[in-house]
């Protein structure tokens, strides 16, 4: 189960879901974003309510993802 929660700034739309566990994933799709020109997105992983590099295998954001991957990540987060 996550909630969510949508930031908005001039130019930039990012919706934070954040799952039961205390992880979550911060999805970006806009121009700055890793394939948001091409209608692509790109997902961070949250630890509470920051980004968190710190688990091995994410190092970094992933980007260019579908809609489809993106769900599929947010399940796999939520089960951590």
């Amino acid at each position: 189960m996550y909630s969510s929660k949508r930031v908005i700034r001039p130019n930039d739309e990012v919706v934070r879901y954040y799952c039961d566990n205390g992880y979550g994933l911060s999805v970006a799709c806009h121009d700055g974003s890793y394939g948001g020109s091409e209608g692509l997105y790109e997902i961070a992983l949250l630890k509470g309510d920051k980004i968190s590099y710190d688990d091995h295998e994410w190092q970094d954001v992933r980007g260019w993802l579908t809609k489809s991957e993106v769900w599929a990540w947010l399940k796999i987060v939520s089960e951590y």
